[in-house]
């Protein structure tokens, strides 16, 4: 038995072995062969091939070998992992400048702004090697132009210029600023935005507050109404009053007798 499990570990071995020299000759059947024999088992693919952490992946974008990559992608390796330098394979692409590798390792998904132990990214790594489609490639799919690595900042258009690549320094800074214009407007914009509701807010107040206002004239309107009608039903009654009086007074006077004989008589007495 334990004879058997050695030799099963060596067709393994052989196989696994097999498929590195697949990548590295360029031989596509292979490297199928492979795929297809693992199949009930794809993490097998994201095994270790060499003394350097190579993935299979890693290994076929630095050989530029599209088929096989685009056989891995369908297959649903791990787009991400690294080699013990830290380098995916879109780095290795891009590090190479295979401009279709990098679109394909993209598309799928692949991580833009991962670095590696030196704290280089992918579009880093095609800036100093001035690969320029790449980097237009790498930045039109949003990776960082700006990366902030162990405390420091490093600006992909800069190191552009200090190895003299002053056309990808300047498409770069272009890039930058048409990002600082973007995201200004963005802000203008949601300022913008804030001061038109609270101008439609203050204007519903001010609506409300003319139609509170409009009640009010209203009621005051009434109230003076009223108060006319009070005043002039008062005048009325005082009216009535006077002429009660008067003739509450008449009545209580001698009949037939004026008050100036009224009076008369009284000083006679």
């Amino acid at each position: 038995m334990e004879y058997i499990i050695k030799e099963i570990g060596k067709i393994s071995e052989i196989s696994e072995h097999a498929f590195l020299g697949s990548i590295s000759g360029d031989d596509e059947r292979k490297f199928k062969s492979y795929i297809r024999q693992v199949k009930s088992n794809k993490a097998l693919l994201d095994n270790r091939l060499n003394d350097n952490n190579d993935t299979a992946l890693v290994l076929t974008a630095r050989y530029k070998r599209l088929e096989m990559t685009r056989q891995l992608v369908d297959v649903r390796v791990n787009l991400d992992l690294a080699n013990k330098d830290g380098c995916t394979a879109l780095m290795q692409a891009a590090d190479h400048g295979y401009a279709e590798m990098v679109e394909l390792l993209m598309t799928a998904g692949a991580s833009l702004n991962l670095v590696d132990h030196a704290g280089r990214t992918a579009l880093l790594l095609a800036v100093i090697k001035g690969e320029a489609e790449v980097v237009r490639l790498l930045v039109d799919y949003g990776a960082l132009i700006i990366v902030p690595h162990n405390g420091h900042i490093i600006n992909a258009s800069i190191i552009a210029e200090r190895r003299g690549y002053t056309a990808i320094a300047a498409w770069l800074r272009s890039k930058q600023v048409a990002a600082i214009v973007a995201e200004n407007n963005t802000h203008i914009g949601v300022q913008f935005s804030d001061l038109s509701r609270k101008i439609d807010d203050l204007s519903e107040l001010v609506q409300t507050q003319r139609q509170e206002i409009a009640t009010l004239n209203a009621r005051i309107v009434v109230l003076e109404s009223l108060k006319d009608k009070n005043t002039e039903m008062e005048e009325k009654r005082e009216s009535s009053l006077r002429r009660f009086s008067l003739i509450q007074s008449s009545e209580s006077s001698p009949q037939g007798a004026s008050p100036e004989a009224n009076g008369t008589n009284l000083r006679k007495i």
